[in-house]
Order: C-alpha cells, then structure tokens, then sequence
C-alpha cells in the first residue's frame, strides 16, 4: 500500500468513526440528547486517566439553590482530584455564552451548565461538542446541541405535586395566579405538570400567569400587580422559592396574607422556616441540590471515560408542608 493510499484509508476511517457520535434526539424538555465522551466531530475527549478541569456555569448565584449546587460539586470535583472553575452568568445569556468561551480555551475537561435561556445556549453547546467536552445539564437543560446527560428533579412532577396540594386546599374551586419562568425547561416543565393537575378541576380558574426569572425581587414588584388586578384571589404559585418569598412579602404589604397562600418550589431553608411557622407560605415541592450536583460531578467523569449515559438523571422530589416539616431532612447530601 502506497503512503497516498494509506493516507486515505486512515482519513476514511476517521471520517466513519465521526459519523458513529451521532446521537437520538429526545424531545421532550426534561430528557437530554445523550452523547458519548467523543464530540459527533470525531475530536477526541480529554485523557480521563488525568484529572484535569470541571467548570460551572449557573444562571445566577443570587438563590440560595444554586450556592449549595456550585459547593457541592466543587466539593465532589475537588474530591476527585479535579480543578474546579465557576461562573455566575448573571441572568444574562451572554455573559454565559462567553463564560463557555473562556472555559473551552482554558481547557477544562467538562462543563456542568446551567442555563439562563435553553435556546440561546445551544450554540454554546454545540461549540463545547466540536471541542470533544462532554456538557451536563443541570436542573434546567438545554434546547439543544449534543448532551452528555441531563442531571435534574424530574421538574414535571414537581409541578404535579403543588397542582395536587392546591387542588386539594381549595377543594376544587378557587382562584390562582402563576409566577412563571418559561424561558427555561425547568420552569417550563413545573408549569405543565401543575396544569395537567388543575385542568382536571374546570371550577378552579387562572386568572393570571407572569413571567419573573425565578427571582424574588422581580416578584414582588409582578405581584403587586396581580394582586391590584385580582382582588378576590386565593392561591398565589410560584416557579421557585425565592419567588414564592417574593410574592409572600408582596402579599404582607398589601395586608392580604389573611386571605390566601402561597405555593412554591425546591425546600430551602427559608422557605421551611416558613412553613414552619405556619404562615401564607404553605407548601413547596422539595429538590436536593446536593445530590444533584454530586451527581452531575460523577456524570461528567464517567463521560470522560467514554460511557454512555442515561439522557435524563432525575433526583427524586418531595412535597413539604405544615404537616411533615418536622421530618423534612433539608438540603442534606
């Protein structure tokens, strides 16, 4: 065999094992579209027999969720002997784009990505897969681009579970307003699942859904409008817990807290402080950061060695209440 020749079955042969990193796509939100330690461009992924670099990069810092998810991974990384670079995007889907930017010319190993907006990120993603760095999702994933795994609750029944809880305070009939989140799949998905609940209740009605970025500040200021535009009003449903504790204060200045609750998402401390004490914060459907970042951590090495992984990771929620605070462990690992 000449070299020219040789030359091209060699090419050849790399070009077919590209072709074999494609990948099923998964429609639905809370699933990933899955990928081996290898991007579909045929680069090769970091050598895992060398710990090198994890960097994280969240939506904001500014929630008390995500300071327990980024320790916790740093943490998990550190423990396995990798270095670990973090980011705060700010809300700003730019600031989290270049963010990536920087990540892959450091040279990290892999990158656990929590997206502020699930669209704008694909690009993002989809540089990091020519690079050969696996990307994990985690709690929100992305609308595109190829995912080594999904790390999340399983959003849907979170939203399932306060759907019940309120269906059941209200006995079926009632007012409620929706604080949303809908540019991102967790709070996308946490909005159907309580849907797919209240749309079974006709006497129930939504008289009104705002979207808030899952912040609180940004949720007292629209729940002062829902509730100048809704004077009769019984349950208020946020997207996350700082939200709910936006509404909550909202609620207070406008002496309403006597005549309806609150509903929120993930457990924090705040928040069951909260319920303790058995105010207008009656429920929220619990996440556990830390093992959910304990669990992207030890996903992203096992991309590293070339594994394929489940698309979708779910970490297993719970409902608290007044009725079961006591037994609730809290964030714990």
């Amino acid at each position: 065999m000449t070299r020219r020749s040789l030359g091209l079955w060699v090419l050849g042969v790399c070009f077919s094992a590209g072709s074999l990193g494609a990948c099923k796509v998964n429609k639905a939100d809370d699933k990933a579209q899955s990928a081996p330690g290898v991007a579909a461009s045929g680069a090769a992924a970091p050598d895992p027999s060398k710990p090198g670099i994890i960097g994280m990069t969240l939506m904001t810092y500014n929630n008390p969720f995500f300071a327990v998810l980024k320790g916790a991974a740093r943490k998990t990384a550190e423990a396995k002997g990798f270095q670990f670079r973090e980011n705060d995007a700010q809300f700003d889907a730019n600031k989290q784009a270049a963010a990536i930017e920087d990540f892959l010319a450091q040279g990290v190993s892999a990158i656990l990505l929590n997206p502020v907006d699930s669209a704008a990120i694909v690009k993002s993603v989809e540089k990091a897969n020519q690079k050969g760095v696996p990307v994990i999702t985690i709690d929100v994933n992305a609308d595109g681009g190829k995912l080594a795994s999904f790390v999340a609750s399983d959003n849907t029944k979170l939203g399932v579970l306060t759907g019940e809880y309120i269906a059941k305070r209200l006995n079926g009939k009632g007012s409620v307003a929706l604080l949303t989140h809908p540019t991102v799949t967790s709070g996308r998905n946490r909005e159907q699942g309580l849907k797919s609940v209240l749309a079974k209740y006709p006497e129930i009605k939504l008289v009104a859904e705002q979207a808030t970025r899952g912040e609180r500040l940004t949720s007292v200021n629209v729940t002062e409008n829902i509730l100048t535009a809704n004077p009769k009003l019984d349950c208020i449903w946020a997207i996350n817990d700082p939200t709910a504790l936006g509404a909550i204060q909202a609620v207070k200045q406008a002496k309403r807290d006597a005549q309806l609750f609150v509903v929120g998402i993930d457990g924090s401390p705040e928040a069951v402080e909260a319920i303790e004490e058995g105010g207008v914060f009656a429920a929220s459907a619990a996440q556990y950061p830390q093992r959910m970042a304990s669990a992207a951590v030890e996903q992203a090495i096992r991309a590293l060695h070339g594994e394929k992984l489940d698309a979708f990771y779910s970490i297993d929620g719970s409902l608290v209440t007044k009725d079961n605070v006591a037994s609730f462990p809290g964030w714990t690992e």
